[in-house]
């Protein structure tokens, strides 16, 4: 069959999201092609669309040489058709074939299908955006690595920041969803969702759907953690260009992309370190207390500032509130010494 090559390009990319960098489970790392549409599972997301090769064509392909391929040709149609167990790619004068499963074995069986489709809060996406950079990697700590969805607001806790969005979403039941799932709905235009047992479905007008396994375990209430009382401390929105700076390095480190902040009487300094490099630079501040030191996510920082001007200091704790989002990070006091200070760990979740 002759395709267009970037529309099939943008609907394989589109449900990239559900695929796995090595084979957790059997074709996690394919594309399934199935009854018109092409699926992606990873056990931890679902993603499908409708496809106009699936029409045709059934079974599973090695995603990442069938992108890459893709990516390369220069011919706007080619012709996609099945040889002798692979999936033979035409152009103008070249050609190519990918070993192709006939037999699809991935289960997506396990992804319950969504029945009734409810509206999202337009500001939903903006939510996850934000509340997302606060939740950590320790898998140890299911809570941690999870964004929580409440009927009345949306939140995250690495146990060293809490952040919550105000947003009715209009949930049956408040869950916890992997933070490595629900951040893909992002650029997504995602406008409904849907609810299974143990599955959380967003869909957008496209067709696309991307389902997050959810879970019911409890979750605790981190209302307390929001009452922070201590002094205002001005945030100039040139800093947000001196953490823009300093994240070069600091999104190099993909075990922690987060910038080191030293608030001191009259400054504060930022500093990014990555695998190769670090950069640090020191701001004007309206601030007169003891000297303080947070790490912070710097795309996170940045938008806080830019957003609003102010924040509160404690002695252990930084708020910033805009709007309907609250952000809270623990604070360490600096130490006399000239190494760099961890905030210590707080009992939030």
């Amino acid at each position: 069959m002759r395709v267009h090559r970037e529309n099939l390009l943008h609907e394989l990319e589109s449900v990239q999201p559900g695929l796995s960098s090595r084979e957790i489970v059997e074709q996690s790392s394919c594309f399934i092609f199935q009854n018109g549409k092409v699926l992606t599972f990873n056990e931890e997301i679902a993603c499908t669309r409708d496809c106009g090769m699936a029409a045709e064509i059934t079974g599973a392909v090695q995603a990442a040489p069938l992108l890459a391929l893709l990516q390369k040709l220069p011919e706007d149609e080619i012709d996609v058709t099945l040889g002798s167990g692979e999936l033979l790619i035409k152009g103008k004068k070249r050609k190519g074939g990918i070993r192709m499963d006939a037999e699809i074995l991935l289960s997506v069986a396990a992804v319950e299908t969504p029945a009734k489709w409810k509206k999202l809060p337009k500001d939903f996406t903006d939510a996850v955006s934000l509340v997302q950079q606060c939740a950590g990697k320790d898998e140890e700590k299911l809570a941690t690595t999870c964004v929580h969805l409440h009927p009345q607001w949306i939140e995250a806790c690495d146990n060293y920041q809490v952040a919550r969005y105000h947003t009715e979403m209009g949930i049956a039941k408040e869950c916890m969803v992997r933070r490595d799932a629900i951040k893909h709905i992002v650029g997504l235009g995602m406008h409904k969702f849907s609810e299974t047992d143990t599955w959380l479905h967003f869909k957008n007008p496209m067709g696309l759907v991307l389902s997050c396994r959810r879970f019911l375990d409890a979750y605790d209430d981190l209302t307390g953690f929001f009452d922070v009382k201590g002094k205002p401390v001005v945030l100039s929105k040139s800093i947000a260009e001196a953490v823009e700076r300093s994240a070069v390095f600091a999104s190099d480190n993909p075990e922690d992309t987060q910038i080191h902040v030293q608030l001191r009487p009259g400054k504060l300094r930022v500093k990014g370190v990555g695998v190769s490099g670090w950069f640090s630079e020191t701001k004007a501040v309206q601030y007169s207390g003891a000297a303080l030191d947070f790490m912070i996510p710097p795309k996170l920082f940045m938008e806080l500032v830019r957003s609003h001007h102010e924040c509160i200091v404690s002695d252990s704790m930084l708020k910033v509130e805009v709007g309907k989002y609250a952000y809270v990070t623990v604070l360490s006091r600096a130490s006399d010494s000239k190494t760099e200070a961890q905030p210590e760990e707080a009992d939030a979740c």
